[in-house]
Parts: C-alpha cells; structure tokens; sequence
C-alpha cells in the first residue's frame, strides 16, 4: 500500500465527484476553508494506493498535540462533519485495518472520526465509539409525498410565513453573507451557554470566497430585510443543510419553516436525493423541528482512537520516570 500524503486536487476532486456517498464535507474545498479560518488547523489529507489499483482517500485535518507539539491530532473532519474513508471501489474490511494500522504508526497523538452516515465500513476495534444520529429525507419520489407527510404545524406555519410576507431568495453577494452573520451572532446571544458553536465571521467569509456551486446560502425577508438564513451545501446527490439562525424578533413570521420547505422543493426540483438534515449536536428542539419534516432518523458513529505509536511510547516512558 502507498500513502501519499500530499493529494493534488485533481485526484481528490475525480475520487470524491466518484464515490456515490461522499458529501461536500469530503471535498478539497471544504478542507481548504477549514484551514484558512482556522490558524490551528492545517489539511492533511491522505491518498491510500493498493496493489489492486484501489484509491482511498481520506480527507484530514491535522493539529499539534503531544509534547512540544511534535505530534499530530487528525480529525475526519472539521468542525465535527461527515468524514472518514471513501473511494470509487468497495473498501474492504482489511483494507480499512492497513489504512488506520498505518496512519497510528506515524507521528499521531489520536485520530478522530465522524462517521459518514451513508456507509457502514467495519472500523478497527481498537477505536472507542459514541452514538450519534442525523435525519434526513428521502426526495426520489418528489415533493408532494414529502409535504403530505409534513405535520399539519409545519405546513401551517410556511403558509403563514408566505401570508405575513415572507420571500425566499438566494445570497448572491458578500454583504448578504455578513448580515447573515449578524443575524447568527444574534442567535448565539440569545442561546448563552446552550450555544455549541460560535464560528467566526471569517468562516462565512471563506465560505463565499470558495464561489462554489456547491453552496447557497437561502435568505428569508420581511419587506427587504433579513430575518433568517439556511447555509446549504451540494454535493452529487446529497444536500445538507449545515448552517442556520433566525432572529429572535422575527419568529412569530415562521421564516425558518418556510425557508425550509422551499430549500426541499427545490432540491427535488434539481433531481437530488437525499436532504440531510445534520446532526443537531444535543438540542433537543432543533430534534424537533427536523422531525416536523417526517424526517427519518439515521444512526451514525463519532470514532475516537487510543493514541498512536510514538505518543503511546512517550506515555509509558513519561509514567516511568514519575
């Protein structure tokens, strides 16, 4: 098996536009953004090559850990999306043993992985697991089954918002991007320590930087002014909803219902598949509103190794001489 460990982006690119579940988070973009907002963070993807003619990639993030620093921590990937393994070909079992046997061999403190929720690879034992969970919608059949299925609230609630005045378009320029960001910080205000992110106006900015027709930021107004936003990702038959917030003010509008309900019409109107929902990270009223949609609940694993060879060895010599 060769590792290469520097992967240009036309071989990330072919593989990732090739595998039937990677989603916008596996990308070389996405990576890219991740490492110009963040200082700590660098990418660290790497390309696994086996006899048979099998490509693996393996999109990471690496930060210093261990003593001095002298390490690496990777995370598949940041901030807490879908990562791990994909490919053209069937990964086999062993396949996927040799990948992680050889990455925990180098100089690597611990390897965090979200699991990608649209595979089922059988990952090495030796990697501590937490329960997580998405929810999604299944779009094949188009949009009338699905708005059927939407709880007599829900439907309500869009109608509502249409009624009141409520328009849905699509950012098209940085500005719109900053008074989304506003209007984020303003959620982030209001949920205190219940808040489990708080990303920088930087990240939005990079975001629309990228110029990607992968991205769409959807935007709900009240005569002309913003009050909501949904930030969209696109990816082969996949859509995921990663991003949102509302101003406290405006919710009696029911913008967040609307924009939703607009963003899964349109998807299926472009022939996706999939509408993903994200991971709520522990709320339980977001849990709640994606459930509105009769979305259907997919289990996921958050995979954590011990630590890897060299900071295994520091430990146990760093324990002796105590």
């Amino acid at each position: 098996m060769k590792v290469i460990t520097k992967v240009c982006k036309a071989k990330w690119t072919e593989i990732v536009r090739g595998c039937s579940y990677a989603t916008f988070f596996h990308t070389c973009e996405w990576a890219k953004v991740i490492e110009d907002t963040f200082d700590q963070y660098k990418v660290a993807t790497k390309l696994f090559v086996f006899p048979d003619g099998t490509e693996v990639i393996l999109p990471l993030i690496s930060s210093r850990a261990g003593p001095g620093g002298l390490l690496k921590a990777y995370r598949s990937m940041v901030p807490g999306v879908y990562g791990n393994l994909v490919s053209v070909r069937e990964i086999s079992p062993d396949k996927v043993d040799r990948i992680f046997k050889r990455l925990l061999k180098l100089n690597v403190a611990s390897i965090s992985i979200v699991d990608n929720p649209f595979t089922d690879y059988a990952m090495p034992d030796y990697f501590e697991e937490k329960p997580m969970f998405t929810q999604i919608l299944r779009l094949r059949d188009g949009f009338e089954p699905l708005w059927k299925n939407f709880t007599k609230g829900h439907r309500s609630s869009a109608k509502k918002a249409q009624k009141m005045g409520v328009t849905v378009n699509i950012a098209g320029s940085l500005e719109d991007y900053r008074e989304y960001f506003r209007i984020y910080q303003d959620s982030v205000k209001r949920w205190g320590e219940r808040a489990t992110s708080n990303y920088p106006y930087r990240l939005f900015k990079n975001i629309y930087n990228m110029q990607s027709p992968g991205v769409r930021l959807w935007l709900a107004k009240i005569n002309g002014k913003t009050i909501s936003g949904a930030l969209v990702f696109y990816h082969n038959k996949h859509v995921v909803w990663w991003h949102g917030a509302t101003l406290g003010e405006y919710f009696r509008y029911c913008p967040a219902n609307l924009l939703q309900t607009e963003i899964i019409k349109d998807s299926c109107r472009r022939s996706y598949e999939i509408y993903d929902f994200n991971p709520s990270g522990g709320h339980g009223g977001v849990v709640k509103f994606k459930r509105s949609f009769g979305s259907q609940t997919i289990d996921m694993t958050l995979y954590k190794s011990g630590h890897g060879m060299i900071y295994g060895i520091y430990k146990k010599l760093r324990s002796k001489l105590k």
